[in-house]
């Protein structure tokens, strides 16, 4: 981000020493104990200096340069050079803006100050005091950052309900990089060493360079294209550390575009872990550097081949101990096991007793119920047929002469009640100058209450029907000694 204008453009040391200031400012810094007082102190002097220094440099001014001889002290506070091929300048950083930088200064680093003009008085040090600091030629990206960044973030872009899950356990990853780049070395060799049996799926794109958006972009879209026939289930976009402005593609729009619309989810590992880019910010997730975004990756399968000696031990454990117990059920049933020939010879022996058994059993119950039947026989009086026969008559005289009269109070009964029902038919209250009202969905009004001023309902006469709709209840409220107007039929 560039730095706010300085109150002045250029320095005002150009301008001709103005020699009767001097004169009068001297004349104030006399020496001590009435010494000549065309002789300054040392004090005096490094005095006259820092104001001359102040006046002749505006508040702010910016300065760029290479940092050397950098010293980090104790309490935060930053002490360097800033030098070019002619000369250097000491600095100082203090701790409060030290925490604001957002990159770590370092010995050899081209960087733009916005800084004051100060004196060391009692050291005699001329020095510039940096109020802000940053990277050179950083301030331009920064800001298209920050713009494009906005924008997306207003499109929806950077939303987590938007993020898929990454899965678990994917078989084939493609990897959209650049065929040379050592961060394809690197996520390589991590799955190698981490998931042998993932299979990759390179899409080659640079990753750097004015072309390198509309490859990364073209790549995405290929890998996007064929993930159904390569059977993609995760991509990883990744590129290894370096500058911001090596790194510029990764914050094109058109990119971040581009990996939303990737419909299998995508892992970027751009830069370092102090790296941020809008790929970083649209992905499904991001992963500090490119092997760590292989590690993420391969997760799952690492996970298990680590399981795997555990599992392996616990599964011989219990096929011991499962063997074991059958060793001993073999055992105990080894020790009740006996000569199958003696075993069948017992079987033999009782079934032949059982059928005896049953054969006994059969004969004794048929004796006995033959001598049953027999004194049931003679105990039997010999039928007198005729007696019967009249017997029977009287009875079919008197179950006719029984059903005559059912039918009968049956019939009287069914009378009255016919007689009843005709009474109590609803056509038949109707007819006597009744009638009942029902609501538009046909329910039965019952209660005031179901008739709000202005509903419309119907009332049912004897032989016909009127639409009427409820007055307003204004004679309900007011007791009165005159009749309820009637309801008013609505106009058909």
């Amino acid at each position: 981000m560039p730095f706010p204008p300085a109150e002045a453009a250029a320095m005002s040391a150009q301008s001709r020493f103005d020699f009767a200031r001097f004169r009068t400012e001297q004349q104030h810094a006399r020496t001590p104990e009435g010494g000549d007082d065309s002789v300054l102190t040392v004090s005096a002097l490094n005095a006259l200096a820092g104001r001359h220094l102040q006046s002749a440099f505006p508040a702010a001014l910016r300065v760029a340069g290479e940092i050397s001889s950098l010293t980090l002290a104790r309490s935060g506070h930053l002490y360097f050079s800033l030098k070019d091929t002619a000369a250097e300048v000491r600095c100082t950083l203090w701790a409060s803006q030290a925490r604001q930088l957002r990159f770590t200064p370092a010995a050899g680093q081209q960087v733009e100050v916005l800084a004051q003009v100060s004196f060391y008085e009692a050291k005699g040090s001329f020095q510039l005091n940096i109020l802000a600091m940053q990277r050179a030629g950083a301030g331009a990206l920064y800001e298209a950052f920050l713009r494009i960044r906005a924008q997306l973030q207003a499109e929806g872009l950077f939303d987590a309900e938007r993020k898929r899950p990454i899965p678990r356990y994917p078989r084939i990853i493609g990897v959209v990089t650049s065929p040379d780049a050592a961060a394809l070395h690197d996520v390589l060799a991590c799955l190698r060493a981490r998931a042998p049996n993932v299979q990759v799926r390179l899409y080659p794109a640079s990753v750097q360079g004015a072309q390198a958006p509309a490859e990364l972009c073209a790549a995405l879209g290929t890998a996007a294209l064929r993930a159904e026939e390569d059977a993609l289930e995760l991509v990883l976009l990744v590129r290894g550390g370096g500058s911001p402005e090596d790194l510029a593609a990764f914050n094109d729009p058109a990119l971040a575009r581009t990996l939303r619309a990737c419909p299998v989810p995508v892992i970027t590992g751009i830069g370092h872990e102090t790296d941020t880019s809008i790929a970083d910010l649209a992905a499904d997730l991001r992963a500090a550097t490119p092997t760590r975004a292989a590690e993420i990756a391969s997760e799952g399968f690492f996970a298990l081949r680590e399981r795997l000696p555990v599992l392996a031990r616990t599964l011989h454990r219990a096929f011991a101990r499962q063997l074991l117990q059958y060793r001993q059920r073999l055992d105990l049933a080894a020790h009740r096991l006996r000569d199958p020939r003696q075993q069948w010879q017992q079987n033999v022996e009782r079934l032949r007793l059982l059928r005896y058994r049953l054969n006994a059993a059969v004969r004794n119950e048929l004796t006995r119920r033959r001598h049953r039947l027999e004194l049931a026989r003679r105990a039997l009086p010999v039928p007198d047929v005729r007696a019967a026969r009249a017997y029977m008559a009287r009875l079919n005289e008197r179950l006719h002469a029984a059903q005559t009269a059912s039918v009968r109070e049956r019939r009287r009964h069914l009378a009255e009640l016919h007689t009843r029902l005709r009474l109590l038919a609803p056509q038949t209250i109707l007819a006597r100058g009744y009638a009942f009202a029902t609501l538009p969905d046909g329910a039965i009004i019952r209660h005031r209450a179901q008739l709000p001023p202005g509903t419309a309902f119907t009332l049912h006469l004897a032989e016909d029907q009127l639409p009427a709709q409820a007055l307003p209840d204004t004679a309900h409220n007011k007791p009165s000694d005159k009749p309820a107007p009637p309801l008013r039929p609505e106009s058909s």
